[in-house]
């Protein structure tokens, strides 16, 4: 056998193997036999014997025999150190805090008892013994000053004693009063002296509160909190902290929220985009809006803006299971508006048109709604703005313009606003001219009129002169009275002389002026100029005739004398100064002296600009 050593209270073992089973031994100790009873186990197993010793105490010490037959065997026990391995320690605590006296023993098995003050630990919810392999525990859950003292846990003749002091709690912050605004959440915040302090209340008119999605009560470290969410004007009232005898109040005070602008009805138009406005009395209120008693949330068509205390719900891709009520609502008000949604439609549709070649042709239709996108279709084609299509909208009222209208333009036209289309043919009458122009003869500063008569009033047309379009000047002029136009020219020269030609839609007549001058020779044509632009360009020529009246041409049409167009005669020289030449000044020029005419042209180049990159 082998010495052994424990503490108190431990279970110890001696064990011993003989050389043939069925052998029966003898225990002895202080010589006398041991037996199997509460405080020896002894076990025999073939050839192993073992005798265990229970719950070994210090009176137990010393040496231990076995016998068989002749042959003995000894070991020695010896017992040291007490039952209890780990003491008790002091505690001091906050009233109502925890306290747990923890200490732990040698033989995880072996039971003892808790005192306070020499006197068993009354046990019950808020005081209770724990016990966990070899710890053992004495928890006061919520300490009062009635639980100061000195604790004990004793085991055998083994005991280890702690002091409980508790200490008062005081208030280290206290309770301010609240003023919100309603919606908003509260929040009533008070610090302790000491952490995690258990066993307070927070009161409402003598009613403890009772954590809910009302009331959220939180307690970090030495700080206690109690929030009230979304609060309303049935919340305003007293709130109290209470911690045994200590307690702190404060007031809660909450604003009514009004609605300064209420939202209106709405009417749109399918597939359009309405919306609410609503303007309340503070600012950053959060606001639920509702539709047929359910709550909208934010989705692709539904848009919800707030911004201070303007707030806005934006419905878009309108439809008819969107007409209904809509409900605003905040805090304990509410306000509602309709939203009707209507088709768009045509109440008044476009009519058949006809008109004569180069006239406005307009087809006018009104819609149901102001200011709504339409398309319009020529034989089923979309018709895009331009110079030849004008499209306007006032109102209710749609418009297309066919401008300077010509057979080509003779079609069928469409109107489509939502769903909802209307259509009409456009009839374009050709212009007939009834009488002719006639060729015409004319003496040097006569006054001659070219005369012709159409079919129809108001049409636009156009004078030509050699194929160039004629300019009405002072001396040039065109007129038009019911059906007859009319091109006047007075005091003649032998450069009007030329085709002349009247043109409106695709009617056209052609006629002749011949003009007799007196003969005057140039005895120094003009010449052609090349010249680069901004320079000063001047045609000069002679003639036979002293101080004669001469008139400049620019590709067959007068020039009219500006700044920038300048002549100038000495006796037989004459000269045609143009100032700061221009890209645009590139023609051909003429002067016209009696009968007699020169030509000469001006060519115009543009002047190289060079780029340079900086040094």
């Amino acid at each position: 056998m082998d010495d052994q050593v424990c503490t108190e209270t431990q279970h110890v073992t001696f064990n011993v193997e003989v050389s043939h089973p069925g052998i029966d031994g003898i225990w002895t100790f202080k010589k006398q036999h041991l037996k199997n009873d509460s405080k020896y186990k002894i076990v025999t197993k073939g050839k192993n014997h073992s005798m265990t010793v229970i719950n070994a105490m210090k009176d137990e010490e010393g040496q231990y025999t076995f016998a068989a037959g002749e042959q003995t065997s000894s070991a020695k026990l010896t017992v040291s150190g007490g039952a209890i391995s780990r003491p008790l320690h002091d505690i001091i605590v906050a009233d109502s805090q925890t306290a747990a006296f923890e200490c732990e023993v040698a033989n995880p098995t072996a039971e003892g008892k808790w005192l306070k003050d020499g006197q068993p630990c009354d046990f019950g919810e808020n005081v209770r013994s724990e016990k966990k392999g070899a710890v053992r525990r004495l928890v006061i859950v919520i300490t009062r000053p009635n639980d100061i003292g000195e604790y004990t846990y004793q085991i055998a003749n083994s005991k280890t004693t702690a002091n409980l002091r508790v200490e008062a709690v005081k208030v280290k912050k206290t309770l301010k009063n609240q003023t919100v605004t309603e919606t908003q959440e509260a929040a009533f915040i008070l610090e302790l002296t000491h952490e995690n302090v258990k066993g307070s209340q927070w009161i409402k008119n003598g009613v403890e509160i009772q954590p809910s999605e009302k009331y959220e009560v939180t307690v970090d470290g030495m700080v206690h909190t109690l929030k009230i969410k979304n609060c309303t004007i049935h919340d305003e009232s007293v709130y109290g902290f209470k911690l045994g005898k200590l307690s702190a109040n404060a007031r809660l005070n909450v604003e009514a929220i009004t609605i300064t602008k209420k939202p209106k009805d709405v009417t749109s138009l399918l597939d359009a985009t309405a919306s609410f406005e609503l303007s309340l009395s503070h600012d950053d209120i959060p606001i639920k809006w509702m539709f047929n008693n359910i709550e909208l949330k934010p989705s692709e068509n539904i848009k919800m803006l707030s911004e201070r205390k303007a707030h806005k719900l934006i419905i878009q891709n309108v439809d008819d299971h969107k007409a209904g009520e809509y409900t605003a609502m905040v805090g304990h008000v509410q306000c509602s508006a309709h939203l009707y949604v209507e088709s768009l439609r045509v109440t008044k549709p476009i009519k058949n048109i006809e008109v004569p070649e180069t006239q406005v042709a307009t087809f006018e239709c009104e819609v149901s709604h102001f200011n709504v996108p339409s398309t319009w279709l020529k034989n089923g084609v979309e018709i895009e703005m331009s110079e030849k299509f004008r499209i306007v909208v006032q109102g209710k009222l749609h418009q297309l313009k066919i401008m300077n209208t010509g057979s080509e333009d003779s079609a069928e036209y469409t109107f489509v606003c939502g769903n909802d289309k209307v259509s009409a043919t456009l009839k374009v009458s050709p212009i007939l001219i009834t009488s002719m122009l006639e060729d015409l003869n004319a003496q040097e500063k006569d006054t001659i009129t070219f005369e012709v008569n159409v079919n129809y009033e108001g049409i636009t047309y156009k004078w030509l002169k050699n194929g160039v379009e004629i300019r009405s000047t002072d001396r040039c002029q065109s007129r038009t009275k019911q059906l007859t136009h009319s091109l006047t020219i007075r005091n003649v020269h032998f450069g009007d002389g030329a085709e002349y030609k009247f043109v409106a839609g695709s009617a056209a007549t052609t006629a002749s002026l011949y003009v007799d001058a007196r003969v005057i020779e140039f005895t120094k044509h003009i010449k052609d100029i090349k010249i680069t632009e901004k320079k000063r360009a001047t045609f000069e020529c002679e003639i036979s005739e002293p101080n004669a009246q001469v008139t400049w041409m620019k590709d067959g049409q007068e020039l009219e004398m500006s700044e920038r167009y300048k002549v100038s005669t000495e006796k037989f020289l004459h000269r045609l100064m143009i100032q700061s030449v221009r890209l645009s000044d590139a023609a051909e020029y003429s002067v016209v002296a009696g009968a007699s005419m020169s030509k000469a042209h001006l060519t115009v180049e543009g002047r190289d600009i060079h780029i340079t990159e900086p040094e």
